[in-house]
């Protein structure tokens, strides 16, 4: 989807009252702060942030729920001054100290696990509750079986307002917290994701339910207008529909839409660094781009791009990679045969000898391709790579053999690392997240050459 709203100056005078001093909102964030609070006052009852990862939907929630108070007619009409937060578990915590840092005055509770209260009073009066899906599930589940013995305290509150943090989790409708979601009773309803769609445009129903977007807030409806035309071909009607409603229900954008140097939190930096491929990689991209679409394009064809769905999936994957490190396509190839939906060689449609042309055409590339060096006496080479240590913990005043040379990505993380290094006097400390095994490989070769201290920790969640 698009950007369905762009930053505005009349928006940029916004005042929020009870955030910290030291915060400072950012020219979009003031968009969204009166996007969000024109939604609420203008009965819309709420709408969809759908912000990209980083831009900061967090404080927009947090500054919503200071800026947005029940009055004393809303009090005597039943509902409670709390705003109900409901995340996966691992972001409770973050929630809870992103409005300590952020705010001023606001008691937050968490209402997880075993010893959570029972009682709904213990949770009407506070600022902020948060809590996660699993819980509201739980207690939902015990409304509905009318068990006494177990615990439904969030069932029984009128929520002021409800925040679905990453709300694409309740993409599947029939799942028991989506309903249970729906069934809490909250006066405004929003939902944050970076990703309102995960897999098809079906993902969206959840959310216009929850929101209670009419009229295809309705399953009925939502298959009459959007999933029927796109199953008959009429694509383009369903999606003008969708952009119809998400315009109206929805903001959206995204990191280069937005101009963004640093935001300052007590005690410590948020930088966001866009990262511009080099001619070399530019034209390696470019290139894996063209044939990979060229190749998409003759499966659309041939009317056999569906058997080919998974293949097109790992090309994409590919030209992901190719944004990491030109070696881990090099590597990979650009698509592995095995993950092909079947296993005959007639499904693959002739894929295999198209493999070996693009890769061979993609080796030509590569070993054409020139990455800066560190120095004109750098004896390393592109394409042969050592078995990475686990863990190091010295300095290496000695260069590694073997350590591809830098990507543009290593090159403005090494200049982050060393900013950071200097604005703490040495004492900072830095985890780096990657997605790519394959790239935390080069990584840590490359920062181990360096002279950068440093371990290394593999988990498949956290």
């Amino acid at each position: 989807m698009g950007d369905f709203r762009s930053v505005t100056a009349d928006d940029q005078g916004v005042v929020v009252n009870g955030l910290r001093q030291s915060v400072e909102l950012w020219d979009h964030q003031k968009v969204g702060v009166a996007w969000m609070r024109g939604r609420e006052r203008e009965g819309k009852r709420g709408g969809i942030v759908a912000d990209e990862m980083g831009l900061g939907k967090t404080i927009l929630g947090i500054t919503r729920i200071l800026d947005g108070h029940p009055t004393s007619n809303d009090r005597a009409y039943g509902w409670a001054r709390a705003t109900l937060i409901v995340c996966p578990v691992s972001l409770i915590g973050q929630w809870e100290s992103e409005v300590e840092n952020f705010a001023v005055g606001l008691n937050v509770v968490k209402h997880h696990g075993p010893s959570r209260s029972s009682d709904p009073q213990t949770l009407w009066d506070n600022h902020v509750v948060i809590t996660s899906y699993a819980t509201v599930a739980s207690e939902y589940s015990a409304v509905c079986t009318h068990s006494s013995s177990r615990k439904s305290a969030l069932f029984g509150v009128k929520w002021w307002r409800i925040i679905l943090d990453e709300a694409h989790l309740i993409r599947n409708w029939a799942a028991k917290s989506t309903k249970a979601c729906f069934n809490i009773v909250g006066k405004y309803r929003w939902c944050f994701t970076g990703t309102p769609i995960q897999n098809r445009v079906e993902d969206l129903y959840s959310m216009f339910r929850f929101i209670n977007v009419r009229p295809i807030g309705d399953l009925q409806e939502f298959k009459n207008y959007i999933i029927k035309p796109i199953k008959g071909g009429q694509v383009t009607l369903a999606i003008e529909c969708l952009q119809v409603v998400l315009s109206a229900v929805m903001l959206r954008r995204r990191k280069d839409a937005v101009q963004i140097d640093a935001l300052q939190l007590p005690g410590r930096h948020v930088h966001i660094v866009r990262c511009q491929f080099d001619e070399g990689e530019r034209g390696l991209y470019r290139t894996l781009e063209g044939c990979v679409k060229s190749r998409v394009e003759d499966w659309v064809k041939q009317g056999v791009v569906k058997t080919h769905f998974a293949c097109v999936l790992e090309m994409l994957l590919r030209l992901r990679q190719a944004c990491d490190h030109p070696m881990l396509v090099y590597r990979s190839g650009v698509v592995n045969e095995n993950v092909s939906t079947s296993s005959s060689s007639d499904s693959l449609g002739g894929l295999s000898r198209y493999i070996e042309e693009l890769n061979a055409e993609l080796d030509d590339l590569l070993t054409k391709l020139h990455l800066e060096a560190d120095d004109e006496n750098d004896q390393t080479e592109v394409f042969q790579c050592t078995q990475p240590a686990k863990s190091s913990g010295h300095k290496s005043a000695s260069r590694i053999p073997n350590v591809p040379p830098p990507s543009v990505k290593m090159r403005q993380l090494v200049d982050l690392l060393l900013k950071i290094d200097a604005d703490s006097e040495g004492r900072g400390k830095t985890i780096i997240f990657l997605y790519f095994t394959s790239m935390l490989d080069l990584v840590q070769q490359f920062l181990v050459a360096k002279g950068f201290i440093l371990t290394r920790c593999e988990c498949e969640t956290f």
